[in-house]
């Protein structure tokens, strides 16, 4: 019993990455004056921890388009930028830029967040400039709005409340939706105006329309897994950084 529940804190604190990265980075060292030098690690961490959740504090309860979304931006790079990589050196590099997105994402499944970060990582001692934050940041926040939106889509598409609809309306459903990200792909601000145009009866007409041809009753689909197929939809539009 105590074992499951060591287990479950350390899954649900996030320590066992702060510990490996400590060892990691006292082997690649190996200071004369280990316990000194994992002092100062968990000092700098500390302090990147607060910065980040100052920054994601500032950014996670606003809009893709929202009025303010540009000067919060701004706000949250100058406030993440403080730390100091050396002694007399300040900026944001990427081992923190990544932290923040993956903080921008705390309550969503890892698997949507690796998927990001797949797309968006860079390397953790890269110098991450304004314009790369900030595309990075609104790319998060897009997806965000993303999941929510198939989220409440699927709602609408489960009629009958059985939490599954059938592989072919929701193939249909991201068939559409990957007709708006593509058409909106140049202006990033008006990618989630797509999910509000999947209107549900548009979408059980061409669904009706597509029935016709099917000879067997297909498969279903939960929830689950038409928002992961939304995200890959979304995050396939997304340029990688490498």
């Amino acid at each position: 019993m105590m074992g499951t529940t060591t287990n479950f804190w350390m899954a649900e604190s996030d320590v066992q990455p702060i510990l490996q990265r400590a060892l990691l980075a006292l082997l690649d060292s190996k200071p004369e004056k280990p316990i000194e030098f994992l002092i100062n690690h968990f000092q700098k961490e500390g302090e990147k921890t607060n910065l980040v959740t100052q920054a994601a504090h500032l950014l996670e309860s606003i809009k893709s388009h929202h009025p303010a979304t540009e000067e919060r931006l701004l706000q949250a790079y100058n406030i993440i930028s403080q730390y100091r990589v050396q002694k007399e050196v300040q900026g944001l590099t990427g081992d923190i830029y990544t932290d923040l997105l993956g903080q921008l994402l705390h309550g969503f499944p890892d698997s949507y967040v690796d998927k990001l970060l797949q797309k968006l990582r860079c390397h953790s001692d890269e110098y991450i400039p304004f314009l790369v934050f900030r595309a990075g940041v609104l790319t998060t926040l897009l997806l965000k709005e993303c999941i929510q939106e198939a989220q409440e889509l699927f709602k609408q598409l489960d009629t009958e409340g059985k939490r599954h609809i059938t592989r072919s309306l929701g193939d249909c459903a991201l068939t559409q939706l990957c007709t708006a990200l593509t058409a909106t792909a140049n202006d990033p601000f008006s990618t989630l105006e797509m999910a509000v145009s999947l209107e549900v009866s548009q979408l059980c007409r061409t669904f009706d329309e597509e029935v016709k041809n099917v000879t067997t009753w297909d498969s279903l689909m939960t929830e689950n897994e038409f928002v992961s197929e939304a995200v890959d939809v979304f995050l396939h539009q997304v340029p990688s950084t490498r």
